[in-house]
Formats: C-alpha cells, structure tokens, sequence
C-alpha cells in the first residue's frame, strides 16, 4: 500500500540473491498519482527456495529517487509476494 502516492513517475521492482546488487523485476506506473492511495501488487515466478531479498525504487517527476527497506525471503519455492511500497529507506 502507497500513503500519500504524489507527484510519482514510476515504481520498479527490484530483486537480488545477496541483497546489495539488485536487477529490476518490473515497472509499475502510479495507480493514483496526486489522489492518496494505491495498492500494487507483482507475482515473482522465478523466485528460488534459497532467501532473496525485494525492494522498490520510487521516481518522482522531478527525478528523485527513494528506495523502500529491503525485505528477505525465506523459504519460498515460487509465488513469492512483494506487495508492501509504502515505506521509504
């Protein structure tokens, strides 16, 4: 869930098998941008049983970007869920 989803470019998702070097799963263009909130949601398939860890880059308009905290998967074989964007790290 994004709170207060203003004046956003783009989401991507992001994933990585160490944490530290990251590839982009997706794009996402802002739900409700400038209106308040938004859900996004994004199936990984191709996640292993091994951890990996997900985070989001958010681009505003003006070209900033901010990353969420990273979040580590443990134990998935497959439909591994990252649904939560809202917090910026």
């Amino acid at each position: 869930m994004v709170t207060g989803e203003t004046a956003m470019a783009s989401y991507e998702l992001q994933v990585s098998a160490d944490g530290r070097n990251f590839s982009s799963l997706t794009h996402q263009q802002p739900a409700n941008n400038n209106t308040g909130n938004a859900r996004y949601d994004y199936t990984d398939y191709n996640s292993s049983s091994a951890d990996i860890f997900y985070r989001v880059k958010a681009i505003s308009n003006d070209g900033t970007v901010q990353y969420s905290r990273t979040v580590k998967v443990t134990g998935f074989k497959s439909d591994a869920r990252y649904q939560h964007l809202s917090e910026s790290g």
